[in-house]
């Protein structure tokens, strides 16, 4: 009688271990990617799902849109000038099994993409230009046209990209780095 308990409990702790282990949630905001043993059997909608424990590994992606800062970067302006300018680049995963079989680390991705396309954006403005542009509404331009050519199999959207707008909070100076076009003060009186 004794041993019949045993069993019996042995095998309702082995079920529910099982369907602890076998049992998956996906999110409205994210997608899984099923892999069974190391291969993409397919992408998983929102859900209740299903694995076989030890052959199944359920990755999960979330579709939401991530607003990440992109650190203060001392850029060379078209006139030879060192600005300082820290921006937030907005960024969403489209398709989530590229986001995981083809990229390594998507974060680390978008912030050296965004680090690259901020350099690329400013350097080609004035230092008075690019002061005018952080004046404009935070919904500034897509950075769409700014995607590398070369990275767009990986599918993944960056919105928005814009200097943040409040210029003592992020730190921007001007320093001289030469070549710049100033008027010369000099006094009316003869030398």
């Amino acid at each position: 009688m004794i041993t019949q308990i045993i069993i019996v409990t042995v095998i309702v702790l082995l079920v529910f271990l099982f369907l602890r282990l076998s049992v998956r949630v996906v999110r409205q905001y994210e997608r899984g990617v099923h892999f069974r043993l190391g291969k993409v059997i397919g992408v998983r909608e929102p859900g209740m799902r299903i694995i076989l424990p030890i052959m199944d590994v359920l990755t999960l992606v979330s579709l939401r849109v991530v607003t990440k800062p992109i650190q203060s970067q001392g850029i060379i302006t078209r006139d030879h000038v060192s600005v300082d300018i820290s921006a937030v680049a907005y960024y969403r995963v489209v398709d989530a099994e590229k986001s995981v079989v083809v990229i390594e680390n998507v974060e680390a991705e978008i912030d050296q993409i965004a680090q690259t396309t901020l350099r690329k954006v400013v350097g080609k403005h004035s230092p008075d230009e690019t002061l005018a542009q952080t004046d404009r509404a935070p919904t500034a331009q897509p950075a769409e046209p700014c995607r590398d050519r070369g990275r767009q199999e990986h599918d993944r959207r960056v919105p928005v990209a814009h200097h943040d707008d409040d210029r003592r909070a992020l730190g921007i100076h001007l320093r001289r780095a030469g070549g710049i076009k100033r008027p010369i003060n000099r006094p009316n009186g003869p030398c």
